[in-house]
């Protein structure tokens, strides 16, 4: 996914498709910040087990390693870090919209650590669509989204078919652009360059390389259909923690 939008965006001219989606959801001085990015993230394309490196991102799958200390303070001894239990652990607990973070380093010359929260691995591992590439885009998927949104809307509200693609993939490529390795993004919610504009410009020319067109409002439409819908009521909800 990063590839591919990396490619798109420093094309010149820039598919006419494509340069719609990145005004909708960045700011237009940026565009070489979000071409870095886009290029550094090709790094993390080969697994490394070298936990030496720390240019190098580990992904946890479980709470294991965190021991309680009796100072009340949760222990890391990956990066031998502690920190207060809230955003930590508490992060992944079944009432939380958290689905994986990246962890804050105290220590730069620590591995960097993305963890995905064990409940929403579980959902991943169980679902019918698990990434963007799996999806078909017929009226099972519909039928699908349908169903994702009766559960997402109990944590957000109104969501559209955007939110409801952004899978797996979407959440690992847009913890992986918090790290180091890539330029370190910052979380700001909400409008232009937001947290999850890079991860969702990368989603939405995947799903164009598929012969589909994601619309301004959300919807998603085939290739050569209605490219100019405005947006409605209905906007990205660029939700993923």
């Amino acid at each position: 996914m990063a590839r591919n939008a990396a490619v798109f965006l420093d094309n010149d001219p820039i598919d006419p498709d494509a340069t719609n989606i990145y005004d909708y959801l960045f700011i237009p001085e940026g565009k070489s910040r979000v071409l870095s990015v886009l290029q550094n993230l090709n790094q993390f394309f080969s697994p490394n087990t070298d936990k030496t490196n720390a240019a190098d991102v580990v992904i946890y799958c479980d709470l294991r390693r965190y021991q309680k200390r009796q100072d009340g303070l949760i222990y890391d001894p990956d990066i031998d870090q502690a920190e207060a239990k809230p955003g930590i652990t508490d992060g992944c607990n079944l009432l939380s919209t958290t689905l994986a973070y990246t962890v804050k380093q105290k220590n730069p010359r620590k591995v960097q650590q993305i963890q995905i929260c064990p409940w929403y691995l579980n959902l991943v591992a169980t679902s019918e669509y698990q990434f963007v590439s799996s999806a078909d885009f017929t009226t099972r998927l519909k039928g699908w989204i349908a169903k994702a949104f009766n559960k997402l809307s109990t944590w957000q509200g109104s969501l559209t078919t955007m939110d409801a693609l952004a899978l797996f993939d979407h959440t690992l490529l847009h913890e992986l652009t918090h790290t180091r390795g890539a330029g370190a993004t910052t979380d700001v919610s909400g409008g232009k360059n937001s947290y999850d504009s890079i991860a969702f410009f990368a989603l939405a020319i995947r799903i164009m390389a598929m012969g589909n067109l994601p619309q301004l409002d959300g919807t998603v439409a085939p290739v050569g259909g209605n490219t100019n819908k405005k947006r409605s009521g209905l906007t990205w909800k660029f939700w993923r923690a």
